[in-house]
This record gives C-alpha cells, structure tokens and sequence, in this order.
C-alpha cells in the first residue's frame, strides 16, 4: 500500500524543497505534466501566450513554455519517471494551427518522457489536422504524431481500453500499459469525449472494467511490479452504469475499491468528491480498496497549459492494509 505522498508542485518562478522521505519503503518519483494543449510559449496568469514583448519585459510573469519543459526533464534526476498524462499536443496557442502538431512533438521528443497517455485531445487535434479525403478516421496523422513524439525514445502512448489491434494506422503504436521497474502505468481513454471529434476510435474503446481486468491480469505476472499508476479523465456513461455509479467522482471510487492493484489515479479534481485536501496546490483524496489498501486520487488540474509540472514521491506501494 501507499503510506505517504510528498509533492512539489514546479512553476516558472521556482520551486521548495521536496519534503524528506519519512519513511524507509521503497520510493519512487514521477515528474508529470497534464494539459499542455500545445502551448509552446509560456502563457500569463491568465492562460494566453505570453507576447514576445511580455516575456521580455517580465518572463517571471510567464509560466511554463516548452523550454522549460525540457530543461526540467532533461535535469530530472537518474530514476525519476517522467510521465504525461495526456492532452499535450492540440488545444491552446498558435504552434499547432501553423506547424499541425509537428513542433510540439518535437519538444515533446526532446524532454524524452518515460511515459505518455492518449487522451481525447489528441484525436480532437487529428480531426483538425488529417486531410479528410485520405484520412477518414484521422488514425494517420496520429500515427505520424506518435512517431514524431516518439522518436527519441520510443515509448508509445498508453490507452488501456483503446482496442486498435487491427487498425491499420495505430496497430503497434498504442499499448495497453508501460511497465518501468516497480511501477505500471495505465491509461483509461474517455469515449464519450472522444465520440465527438473521432467517432471511429470511440466505438473502439472497451469498457473500463474489462479493460482494467485483462491489464491488470498480465500486470499481475510481471513480479518486479508492485506499484500501479492509473490515469483517467472523465468516466464514460456506459462506464459509469456499468459501476452502479450516478457521477464520475463515484465511478473512480467504486473502480479503485474493486481493484486492489492500484495504488494512485491521476485524475481531475471533479473526480475526488468532497474528502480532498490541497497538498502545494495540488488537490489530494484517499480511498480504500476493497482489501483496505490505501488508494491516492491526485488531481492534475494545476497543470493546465504546462504552467507547472508535479514532482510526487510516493513512499511504499503494493497491496496492504
């Protein structure tokens, strides 16, 4: 089980220092983005692109930028797993409509991420890039925006319930989990979010139970593995019927409870109810899994545009009480 969580929230202006490990379990440290929707400048206090005569005048007053991005990732220190949690390419500034995505690959590529979740952006920013004569689904200007990002280091995008084993776009680009040392990674894709923009790949999403199911069954044979990180933004309405749920925030805690296995959820704060708590504006909420493990919803939406990266250091993982 998890037995303590230390964050440092890392913003333009600088950072504190992360709070010591109070524990002697074994201890793992994920820098994560969310949310950068392809804002490749840095953006004022009010989420617009910085000008370049703003940022000249008062570049503290600019958060974010894919520069900094980088220069955090490339200083990480040796072990600590870089990971997006989707949403980074398509949304906000002018680098996606100019260059359709291939700039923030490329910084993307560059800050070399341990690992990156799919998201229901990332199909919205196909629909709005593919050439709609050739490219119907928009799987091909993914697949090229994967391989781009990728190219450095190879780690495919994650989406867990997303079944594309035969595409003839995406087959071999997706995975369904990343496994580094101790530590899964798994994604849960939103179809009701992705319905809209890319109706294709939204009737390939599975249900998040059957999905986490067959994951968590291969998870279960890889022994080194004993800490398991899940992401999901939103639950689908199917998915929230299937669970007995009536709202997302019930969705993920009935999910959590059922599955033993995981031990953090990256979400967003709608997500964790009303028992949260505000951790270096981060906003945190526990549950128990159904053997009493104790579970952490974290909730990302501090990161929006790339303004800030978490750094969180869990100490212990595994099943327990």
């Amino acid at each position: 089980m998890i037995r303590a969580i230390a964050f440092l929230l890392i913003v333009a202006r600088g950072a504190r220092a992360e709070p010591p490990a109070s524990t002697d379990d074994p201890t793992t440290t994920f820098l994560v983005s969310n949310n950068v929707q392809g804002a490749v400048y840095p953006v004022n206090s009010w989420h617009s692109e910085c000008t370049a005569s703003q940022y000249a005048e008062s570049p503290c007053d600019c958060s974010g930028g894919a520069a900094r991005r980088c220069t955090a990732f490339a200083n990480r220190d040796p072990g600590v797993i870089a990971i997006d949690t989707g949403a980074h390419f398509f949304g906000s500034g002018l680098f996606f409509d100019a260059f359709s995505g291939a700039a923030g690959a490329e910084f993307f590529a560059n800050s070399r991420y341990d690992a990156w979740c799919l998201h229901s952006v990332e199909f919205a920013s196909a629909d709005a890039a593919r050439d709609r004569d050739t490219d119907p689904t928009g799987g091909a200007f993914l697949a090229s925006l994967i391989d781009a990002a990728t190219a450095r280091n190879g780690s495919l995008p994650i989406a867990t319930n997303l079944d594309v084993a035969d595409d003839p776009h995406l087959a071999g680009r997706v995975a369904p989990y990343t496994i580094m040392g101790r530590v899964a990674i798994l994604a849960l894709l939103n179809a009701d979010y992705t319905r809209a923009r890319a109706p294709y790949y939204a009737d390939r999403c599975i249900g998040h139970r059957r999905a986490l199911v067959k994951a968590l069954a291969d998870i279960r044979g890889k022994p080194d593995v004993d800490l398991v990180v899940l992401v999901m933004y939103g639950v689908p309405a199917v998915d929230r019927a299937d669970l007995g749920a009536t709202t997302d925030a019930e969705a993920v805690s009935r999910l959590v409870e059922e599955f033993d296995e995981i031990d953090i959820v990256f979400t967003r704060t709608s997500e964790l109810g009303t028992s949260s708590s505000t951790v270096d504006a981060v906003d945190v909420a526990w549950r128990r899994d159904w053997a009493g493990g104790r579970v952490a919803l974290v909730a990302t939406d501090a990161l929006l545009h790339g303004v800030a990266l978490a750094r969180l250091t869990v100490h212990g993982g595994g099943p327990g009480g």
